[in-house]
């Protein structure tokens, strides 16, 4: 399990052939948030790759027989790669699929789980990598909003915009709980998703030691500093620098903050006469 921020389209669609050309006689899923970015991907991959990959796109607005039409084709091993919304998947077990990629970020921590476990189903190792960037926040927030409106456009006004408030609410917790287990680098994304579906009690499991942050920490030989005491009387001395400048009027900067924390010499004498400047 991978998270790669992206940079330039042209060399995320170049990190993904380089994927591609270790799948052997493996299948892959690349997830896309809309049916443009799926269409996009499959020209890009279509031109770049000369892997003469069988691929296919497939979502929701397909007509019905075209769907089953490439549904019968992935199960019958024809198609190795398809190019999907989160309309693909429900229902399929296929061992043959090594490598899910999310183009973005998913809607959610469970359509993460759902959508990564299409991998590995016979047991055997299997990859699974976002691709991300910030501007991914845009496009699923966009997806949500247009999503509830058609929902819902025929309820009353009034009921609509609380349940609308709640819904956009909830979903952009979401989209953040999203952001934050890709952004985390040195927490187990295994231990992560065990503590995100747990009930109290629940033992945690150990760290995997196969995914992208336990490699990084192995490599890095991190280890963890409670560092809570320094962040309290971190507070506490922005606190008595914001108090102390307000009577004066004056801004507080950075480096007040540094010089007042380290027991340093200070530029503004002023805050010599800070307790918490004075305390050994």
């Amino acid at each position: 399990m991978k998270m790669h921020p992206k940079s330039t389209k042209e060399k995320t669609i170049g990190e993904i052939i380089t994927l591609l050309k270790e799948l052997n006689e493996g299948k892959c899923i690349i997830y896309c948030p809309t049916v443009r970015i799926c269409d996009d991907v499959y020209e890009q991959l279509q031109e770049k790759s000369g892997l003469g990959l069988p691929m296919a796109v497939y979502y929701s607005s397909l007509d019905s027989e075209e769907k089953k039409k490439k549904l019968k084709s992935w199960k019958e091993n024809t198609i190795q790669l398809i190019i999907a919304t989160n309309a693909f998947g429900m229902g399929l077990n296929d061992k043959k699929v090594r490598l899910v990629i999310h183009y973005s970020f998913p809607l959610s921590i469970g359509n993460f789980v759902q959508e990564t476990r299409r991998a590995g189903r016979d047991h055997n190792p299997a990859k699974c990598i976002i691709f991300y960037t910030r501007h991914d926040i845009c496009t699923n927030y966009t997806i949500i909003t247009q999503s509830r409106e058609s929902i819902t456009e025929d309820m009353n006004d009034s009921f609509e915009a609380n349940k609308r408030k709640e819904y956009l609410a909830k979903a952009c917790e979401k989209i953040f709980e999203v952001v934050h287990f890709c952004e985390e680098q040195y927490i187990c994304k295994k231990q992560m998703l065990a503590e995100y579906f747990a009930w109290n009690g629940d033992n945690l499991s150990p760290p995997c030691a196969h995914c992208d942050n336990c490699l990084r920490v192995q490599a890095e030989l991190v280890h963890e500093v409670d560092v809570k005491t320094d962040a309290i009387k971190m507070v506490e001395v922005v606190e008595e620098i914001i108090n102390k400048l307000r009577e004066s009027g004056k801004l507080i900067s950075p480096k007040d903050i540094i010089q007042v924390y380290c027991q340093l010499k200070c530029d503004n004498e002023e805050l010599t006469s800070l307790n918490i400047y004075r305390e050994t």
